[in-house]
């Protein structure tokens, strides 16, 4: 039995009516998952080890119909085969325009094909301009691995994901760590971290591909006015009441950490109070 899991931003499905808009529970109801005009978000696809690559790449329209056959512009501009033992890996980087195609604004999926398999991917929305959004950016120094397959990042290689979303007011956490003593407190540790917010909805597709952010070393958040370089990321889902999409809660950490180490104030041997302390503060 396949389990029902993502690890793609735009997954990839071998029949169409696994599109996410197609279940029962969605009535219909197409998540816009952002795509910048000329683009198509990086992905990687699983298959049986044989010879050939994709010999048929076409974007098509909502309703199925062919929109334009981009086989071409994908081959030449970062669709290629990663040979693993047992399988192999399809994959795209996303990283360039495809030439000089320029799709209006609306929805599309992807249909792919290598002569045997033919994949369809979910629904994307193409936008003209994607730079009032979020957008996630995360890889690592090796590959991924999970039964059955790999996400490989020799390519090299980066998932991306544009969310309607802004990093909202941050929340300050604070830790202490104090040892009592005769009636006196020592503080042996205090940690003061920035943490940063933000809020999306999503369907169970992308909570699949992005609960893996947690597990990579490189994380990058950018805003209109900001880019941060994230070292903790915790995504947290709750389905809403149609159970459809969730909203998810995303809590990030950056370099913000101040940690301050002390030998707080103490009686001498004389029996005289003394406030003398060593103090060193680090930032991570």
């Amino acid at each position: 039995m396949t389990p029902n899991n993502n690890y793609s931003v735009l997954p990839f499905y071998t029949d169409i009516l696994k599109q996410s808009h197609r279940k029962s529970y969605a009535y219909g109801e197409v998540y816009p998952l952002i795509t910048p005009n000329k683009r198509i978000l990086p992905f990687q696809i699983i298959r049986d080890t044989r010879t050939g690559t994709i010999t048929s790449a076409l974007l098509k329209n909502i309703d199925g119909s062919t929109f334009l056959d981009i086989t071409y512009e994908m081959l030449t501009f970062g669709l290629a085969k990663v040979i693993k033992t047992g399988y192999d890996i399809i994959t795209y980087h996303g990283r360039v325009d495809l030439g000089s195609i320029v799709t209006p604004e609306g929805q599309y999926y992807l249909q792919l094909a290598d002569g045997l398999n033919t994949w369809y991917s979910d629904v994307f929305t193409i936008v003209a301009n994607v730079t009032r959004l979020l957008k996630l950016e995360y890889r690592d120094t090796n590959n991924v691995i999970f039964a059955g397959g790999e996400i490989d990042y020799t390519i090299p290689f980066r998932f991306i994901c544009y969310l309607d979303a802004q990093v909202g007011r941050p929340e300050y956490k604070f830790e202490e760590e104090v040892e009592d003593k005769d009636g006196y407190s020592f503080v042996e540790k205090q940690v003061s971290e920035k943490v940063f917010k933000f809020q999306f909805f999503a369907p169970e597709y992308l909570c699949d591909a992005l609960r893996l952010v947690r597990l990579h070393d490189y994380i990058r958040v950018t805003t209109q006015d900001d880019e941060y370089e994230v070292e903790k990321f915790l995504m947290t889902p709750e389905w809403t009441d149609d159970g459809y999409l969730a909203s998810v809660e995303v809590e990030f950490e950056c370099d913000t950490v101040v940690k301050k180490i002390a030998r707080g104030s103490y009686y001498t041997d004389a029996g005289s109070f003394s406030n003398d302390y060593d103090v060193s503060f680090e930032t991570s």
